[in-house]
């Protein structure tokens, strides 16, 4: 069975500092019958915090996957 991966990550910009950090990863596992997705905050979202990153609401907790 072949499985494809493809990723995508999210970046947040600080408003004042103007700054841009990575701080999610979306990620997607397809076969040929099924197709997963699967989000996570990265690293970059812990240092974002320091600069009025917040998580996102249908996201809200940053400790946990969330897979559909």
């Amino acid at each position: 069975m072949n499985t494809n991966h493809l990723q995508l990550y999210v970046a947040w910009q600080d408003a004042v500092g103007r700054g841009i950090y990575p701080v999610a990863r979306l990620r997607v596992e397809e076969t040929s019958s099924t197709r997963r997705f699967e989000f996570r905050y990265i690293r970059g979202a812990r240092r974002a915090e320091r600069h009025g990153f917040s998580a996102f609401d249908s996201f809200p907790h940053m400790h946990d996957v969330y897979v559909s």
